[in-house]
């Protein structure tokens, strides 16, 4: 069964779909392509540039920006107009979420009877974009699929096959004081509560 510790379930609620898409640069559709394929196979998959940011720091996918010089300090808006890629540094695969259309409810396992979501977040590529990150990558795979098949029981165990994959790396970091805190927890799709101070904080404040 998936669960946070009390003291981490006290403080965090399941997100709503609009905090969740606020959050997302685009739509993951499709499963990855083949690896060679070409750029426009990528779209609205894993692989897309134009949703994560670039692999390489200004450059995008179709070559538009690679012979390109940083001429000004706003051409960190320019995105290219082929690719759609910013023109930014790979450190944008850091930040930059995407999210899955689930095309009906999956139960948030974390929060309370009737904390239902019809769309799920992808964390920033370097979380799962990597060898260790690989058990990450697949679970979002299997969640499209799951979704094309119109798969409903998939769907939720897919969905919290991904929170189990997750809560161990959010404990660790909540405990540490770590800033990967926070995107693990929209990771996980939950947001801090409003308020709620942590039970030391509110009995150190004569308010438990």
């Amino acid at each position: 069964m998936v669960s946070l510790p009390d003291d981490l379930h006290y403080l965090f609620r399941p997100a709503s779909r609009s905090e969740i898409l606020s959050w997302s640069f685009g739509v993951i559709r499709y499963l990855r392509p083949n690896i060679g394929s070409e750029w426009i196979y990528t779209r609205n998959t894993l692989n897309d540039e134009a949703i994560f940011g670039p692999k390489e720091s200004y450059h995008c996918v179709c070559g538009f920006f690679n012979n390109f010089e940083r001429t000004s300090d706003y051409s960190d808006l320019l995105i290219c107009p082929t690719c759609g890629v910013k023109f930014t540094t790979s450190n944008a695969r850091r930040e930059r979420f995407g999210h899955i259309e689930l095309y009906t409810v999956a139960q948030h396992p974390l929060g309370n009877e009737g904390d239902v979501l019809d769309v799920i977040p992808v964390l920033p590529a370097m979380y799962w974009d990597t060898h260790v990150g690989m058990q990450l990558a697949n679970s979002y795979e299997i969640t499209l699929t799951s979704v094309e098949a119109k798969d409903q029981h998939r769907i939720q165990t897919s969905f919290e096959y991904i929170l189990d994959n997750l809560i161990p790396q959010f404990v660790t970091a909540y405990r540490k004081s770590h800033p990967d805190v926070v995107a693990i927890a929209k990771g996980m799709a939950l947001v801090r509560k409003e308020g709620v101070g942590t039970r030391k904080e509110n009995k150190e404040k004569g308010t438990a």
